[in-house]
């Protein structure tokens, strides 16, 4: 995976500081380091604020949320499980790459639309059998070429009619053909 650099600007979606401290309401640590710790007390402007003297820190807002921003790596491990639960929407932003590894099963479902968009290429590979459902219309469309390598049988089934346009050359090769 390449390496992506830090380019030293937050992002923009980052909540702004809950910060409107008036003396003396404002209980502040600073270390000899240089890192901060603040608990503000001001009439609805309460928060508090863990500050790194590289400029990462942890504050939270009056309004409960909470904020933050690492400038170096950041890691989590759970060594039991771990459940993520969000009563309004997720948005999760990846400048660089994105891997997910799953040891066991997975399992991914939309109640509303779902889409999957690559500005590149889509590989999918499965070991195992494939299956597709679709219960309403389907539809697949190709702008280049497209081969179909099937190396046991095929079996279609139509129960509505069928039709087939070729602008170019059709041609068929079969070792025997079964009409029914």
């Amino acid at each position: 995976m390449a390496k992506e650099e830090y380019d030293g600007k937050k992002p923009n979606r980052l909540a702004k500081s809950g910060y409107k401290t008036k003396y003396p309401h404002n209980q502040a640590f600073l270390s000899k380091a240089g890192h901060e710790i603040h608990v503000d007390n001001t009439p609805g402007s309460e928060r508090i604020r863990v500050a790194h003297k590289s400029g990462s820190y942890v504050e939270i807002n009056p309004d409960g949320a909470k904020v933050e921003y690492t400038v170096g790596h950041s890691q989590s491990y759970h060594k039991g499980g771990h459940t993520e639960t969000f009563d309004h929407n997720k948005d999760s932003g990846v400048r660089g790459h994105q891997r997910d590894n799953v040891h066991g099963g997975k399992n991914s479902t939309s109640k509303g639309d779902s889409d999957s968009v690559a500005g590149g290429h889509i590989n999918v590979i499965v070991v195992g059998n494939a299956k597709i459902a679709v219960a309403g219309d389907g539809y697949m469309g190709v702008k280049g070429n497209m081969n179909m390598n099937i190396k046991g049988n095929m079996s279609m089934k139509v129960a509505g009619s069928t039709s087939m346009e070729t602008k170019g050359t059709h041609s068929i090769k079969a070792a025997k053909i079964a009409l029914n």
